[in-house]
């Protein structure tokens, strides 16, 4: 009987230590998406730009962890294509406790997701939220109502061929798997040639990438707003 409780002691440390040793790696950022490139190719890269909306749940790790599943009630619903002159020749200004950064958006390449980044913005649903997640070389991410990377505007939208690549500067919807683009969006810190094509890809960093490269995670996007080029 004795043995048998010294090995249960001695299982639950084990345990106990493993689960320490994920949690702080994963909150150090180290389980990054270069790492997961040969990881379970039948399981979602667990840190590629991802968000937990709808209560889906991007990987088995977050499962594991205990991330929440959606909590936003934002009264809101997808706008479609909204008109041309709603979207085209437009850019948006991130105002930031870093700085100011513009955002050049590409209506002729994803209308759909310009269309709903212009919705967000001119209904202030970014006013205030946070980047939850900052992956040196590799991406910021934010629009998250949560701050935590479940959360979204209470609704999805359908995915959009990708045109062009990952470059740095590169502003793309952030997702938990096909057709659940939101409100999360990340923008690229460096030329991202490895990313799987699975991300609306609609603006591009025109004024404050020195900006971009300064945000950590907690900083705040103080307001974001439409202007015309």
């Amino acid at each position: 009987m004795k043995k048998v409780i010294i090995g249960f002691i001695a299982i639950t440390a084990i345990i106990a230590i493993a689960y320490n040793i994920l949690q702080a790696k994963r909150q150090a950022g180290e389980l990054d998406f270069y790492q997961l490139l040969n990881y379970n190719s039948a399981q979602q890269n667990m840190d590629s730009p991802s968000e937990n909306n709808n209560g889906l749940s991007n990987n088995k790790f977050d499962q594991a962890f205990g991330l929440e599943s959606d909590k936003s009630n934002a009264q809101l619903s997808f706008p479609g294509i909204l008109p041309e002159e709603k979207i085209t020749g437009k850019k948006v200004l991130i105002t930031t406790n870093k700085g100011d950064i513009e955002i050049e958006l590409f209506a002729d390449k994803a209308p759909k997701t310009v269309s709903n980044f212009v919705y967000l913005v001119e209904n202030g649903f970014y006013n205030n939220l946070t980047f939850h997640r900052v992956v040196p070389d590799f991406v910021i991410q934010g629009g998250d109502p949560n701050g935590n990377g479940t959360g979204g505007p209470g609704y999805s939208f359908p995915d959009e061929p990708v045109v062009g690549e990952y470059t740095e500067g590169t502003v793309a919807m952030a997702n938990a798997g096909p057709n659940t683009n939101g409100s999360q969006f990340f923008i690229c810190l460096s030329d991202l040639q490895t990313l799987p094509k699975q991300y609306n890809l609609f603006g591009k960093i025109t004024n404050g990438m020195n900006v971009v490269h300064s945000i950590a995670i907690g900083d705040r996007i103080n307001s974001a707003t439409v202007l015309n080029k």
